[in-house]
């Protein structure tokens, strides 16, 4: 990521658009410092927008969960302290490149840290304000097997955790463990693009086992006790019908004082089910362990739906592809509610990803969907904004 420093010589306050298209000035502002408050406001108000003074921990749980309406955020390093990194981490995010992180410090810009103005004035905000915006775009690198090597041993790879709650009183039960890739060099790649690269140079297990790992420990850390929350951890087909798959997962969860009950396996079918006789093995072994496991992104990619179902799965997540064609008039509108009622049939846990809106979730919710994962919820977050979030949600219950 690039630096851009904004002294107070900059350009005039006129520079600032007063309305973009479609996408007004809406700022969050985390300072308590009169020196930044006013000159912030000011130069809001110039162009046009509209500024909300909160403390760095509502700005958190405010920017895990709903933040459509944000454009910029704008926050005082000296005031939020070590929660710059989680504010870096949560506008950083693919899941959130469309907000402007824009942080207040007159001691001058960290390497490789987001766009910072040093000088507390109108016409340096207003400079910053001015800046276009360009929205993120997914990257798609070339990485051989060895560059991809070098990246797990820099620990360039991270979980991100998102919520997933029950539909009948909001509570929150888990989360489920996303990778995050942050290249040195290209920066945030896209998982849906890296992860299959992954698999394909025949480091599946290595991936799987770094993320677990580090899900685990966050789980077994200070963010998540006393939550009650279990980690969803994604297990490629490969990688779970292998005969020491169960006995690797159980010591590292049992290393880390977590019990079984804690975990949750998610089946990802990036390639069809072949061998279900192996894979149902597997199975057999982690459910006596006591191990819950899903079927993830239940969608029209899915081959062997039905056979699939004959394997001891405790749960099913339907993919959001077919959560977004509920209510239309379109071929795929039946798909979800067909999925639902065959895995109800079974007595499997259902969860709906990518549920976000509200008219989603009560389209869901009388379908008898037990569980929704989405925007509407909250965005895939670094294990800090977690107990933030968790507070901003129980108190909009």
């Amino acid at each position: 990521m690039s630096v851009h420093a904004f002294p107070a010589a900059a350009s005039p306050i006129s520079s600032v658009p007063r309305a973009r298209v479609g996408r007004p000035l809406r700022a969050l502002l985390i300072s308590d410092d009169p020196g930044w408050i006013v000159p912030v406001r000011e130069a809001v108000a110039a162009a046009g927008g509209v500024v909300e003074t909160v403390t760095a921990r509502a700005a958190i749980a405010r920017l895990a969960g709903r933040c459509d309406d944000l454009s910029h955020i704008l926050v005082d390093r000296r005031g939020a302290g070590p929660l710059v990194e989680t504010f870096i981490d949560l506008t950083t995010d693919i899941a959130s490149p469309d907000i402007v992180l824009l942080v207040l410090d007159p001691d001058g810009p960290g390497p490789g840290g987001p766009r910072t103005i040093l000088t507390p004035s109108r016409r340096s905000v207003a400079a910053a304000l001015a800046v276009p915006h360009v929205r993120a775009e997914g990257n798609e690198p070339i990485l051989p097997a060895a560059e991809l090597m070098r990246v797990m041993d820099g620990e360039f790879i991270r979980p991100r955790y998102q919520p997933i709650v029950r539909m009948n009183d909001r509570t929150a039960t888990a989360v489920e463990v996303l990778a995050r890739l942050n290249h040195p060099v290209h920066g945030a790649v896209t998982p849906d693009w890296f992860v299959p690269r992954f698999e394909d140079s025949g480091l599946a297990f290595s991936l799987t086992d770094l993320i677990s790992t580090h899900a685990f420990s966050d789980r077994a850390g200070p963010h998540f006790r006393g939550l009650g929350l279990a980690v969803a951890v994604n297990y490629p087909l490969k990688v779970l019908s292998h005969p020491l798959a169960a006995v690797s997962l159980d010591r590292k969860r049992a290393a880390l004082g977590l019990t079984p009950d804690q975990v949750i396996v998610e089946l990802t079918e990036s390639r069809p089910v072949e061998d279900f006789v192996t894979l149902g093995r597997s199975m057999e072994t982690l459910r006596k362990m006591g191990y819950r496991i899903s079927i993830d992104d239940v969608g029209p990619a899915v081959k062997n739906f039905e056979r699939l179902l004959t394997l001891p799965f405790t749960g099913l997540k339907l993919d959001k592809s077919i959560v977004r064609m509920l209510g239309s008039l379109g071929p795929g509108a039946a798909q979800a509610p067909r999925a639902i009622e065959q895995a109800q049939a079974r007595g499997l846990n259902v969860v709906a990803e990518g549920v976000e809106t509200r008219e989603m979730w009560d389209r869901l919710l009388a379908l008898g969907v037990q569980e929704a994962q989405g925007f509407f919820i909250a965005r895939p977050m670094p294990a800090a904004a977690i107990p933030l979030w968790w507070d901003g949600w129980r108190a909009g219950r």
